[in-house]
């Protein structure tokens, strides 16, 4: 978990799924979903721009559904002038499907609540929105420099249909690119742990390796930087388009396969033990630098050396996505 917080309330707009109108009782209802989960398909995410583009996941609204006392208001167009109904008075229930979060409210007999239901009913409002605060988010750094913002957890706050976005811009994007950028480098530089086939030999030529990691993972005068990532254990996630930025060189290739170095790993382990060894690896990432190559050595039927002097945790998930505690000011 960190201490960083970014205070700011996020809105996502879900366009493809327009409210609708039933009768019950005499009473108008409105209907429709807040929020839809990722299903693998880019109508199921928010593209911010500047590369940024956000997921939720289906887990996202759990805690929230299983408080009764979490309360969350229903406004149009995020206005709290005209609130439409809220959960604690019992006008509004959540539920999810497969989908994503679903929302009933009762509406008022109001002149906002008549005028809505009708213009839901001819069909000029497209879309709902909901406002939240993050409590847990993962990022993920994908190919063409795209960053993937997860929303794990939130607090739902406030939701309810919408004309437009309640806000949108490249200003926006900026401050959550650069704010991800900040915490992939700090927390997400591990290079995920893979099995490869093990090179039983323990004679370890760095410089003659790298050469063939470079012409393996380069095709045309192009290097392939996802494919060069996979011979290493550590890479700075910002640069990570310079070959300067990959460190701890532990695969080989054999045959035109990279594969797992007995020499390799037994020299990149030795250069994080070493307190005289300049690996130039923040601290925080040595715990899950040192599990990545235990895991190579285990390959081998090897023992890992100790590591007095790493406070050994337990590793992050396979890509080292990461939760961070977030809320208002």
């Amino acid at each position: 978990m960190s201490d960083n917080k970014m205070n700011l309330r996020m809105w996502r707009l879900v366009t493809s799924m327009s409210p609708e109108l039933r009768q019950q009782g005499g009473q108008e209802i409105i209907y429709g979903y807040a929020a839809v989960f990722y299903d693998g398909t880019e109508k199921s995410e928010y593209n911010w721009g500047n590369g940024v583009i956000e997921r939720v996941r289906h887990t996202a609204f759990d805690r929230v559904l299983a408080d009764p006392g979490a309360d969350v208001v229903v406004t149009f167009n995020h206005n709290p002038d005209n609130i439409l109904g809220r959960r604690s008075a019992g006008t509004l229930s959540l539920s999810k499907d497969s989908v994503g979060l679903k929302y009933e409210v009762l509406l008022p007999q109001t002149q906002l609540g008549t005028e809505l239901a009708h213009l839901i009913a001819r069909g000029d409002i497209r879309g709902s929105s909901f406002a939240f605060s993050v409590v847990a988010e993962t990022f993920e750094h994908e190919k063409n420099n795209r960053i993937i913002r997860w929303l794990d957890d939130v607090n739902l706050i406030e939701l309810g249909p919408v004309v437009l976005p309640a806000y949108s811009g490249t200003s926006v994007a900026l401050a959550l690119r650069s704010y991800a950028m900040s915490r992939l480098k700090e927390l997400r530089s591990v290079v995920p742990y893979e099995e490869t086939p093990p090179y039983d030999d323990s004679n370890w030529d760095e410089q003659a390796a790298l050469a063939r990691v470079q012409e393996w993972a380069s095709s045309e005068g192009s290097m392939n930087w996802e494919m060069y990532r996979r011979a290493f254990a550590w890479y700075d996630v910002e640069n990570s388009e310079q070959p300067e930025a990959y460190r701890l060189l532990h695969h080989d290739i054999v045959d035109g396969q990279l594969v797992t170095h007995k020499g390799g790993i037994i020299a990149a382990m030795q250069a994080i033990l070493s307190t005289n060894a300049n690996v130039n690896i923040p601290a925080a990432d040595l715990p899950e630098v040192y599990s990545h190559l235990a895991q190579h050595y285990a390959q081998f039927g090897m023992e890992p050396p100790e590591a007095d002097s790493i406070p050994i945790v337990v590793p992050r998930l396979a890509h080292a996505l990461y939760a961070l505690s977030l809320a208002d000011e």
